[in-house]
């Protein structure tokens, strides 16, 4: 009853309570396929290619890409 009464009190805590991933789930070890990937990613983003077409290339969600991307700092032309 005591998570209601949170939920009650603070609509958007409980929302993003529902959205995130338990603390105890532990995530699998990323494949070597995975760090290719992401590998593929930084060089096509430090080639200058755009986000979406990142993805087109590589075959993954644009979540992904960007999470990467991100980082890249942008080459002064």
């Amino acid at each position: 009853h005591l998570c209601e009464q949170r939920a009650i009190q603070h609509p958007q805590a409980a929302i993003f309570q529902s959205l995130t991933m338990p603390k105890n789930k532990q995530r699998k070890p990323p494949t070597t396929e995975d760090l290719l990937r992401d590998l593929l990613i930084v060089q096509l983003g430090l080639a200058g290619l755009t986000q979406h077409q990142i993805r087109e290339i590589v075959g993954v969600d644009i979540y992904r890409v960007n999470r990467i991307v991100k980082h890249l700092k942008k080459s002064t032309q």
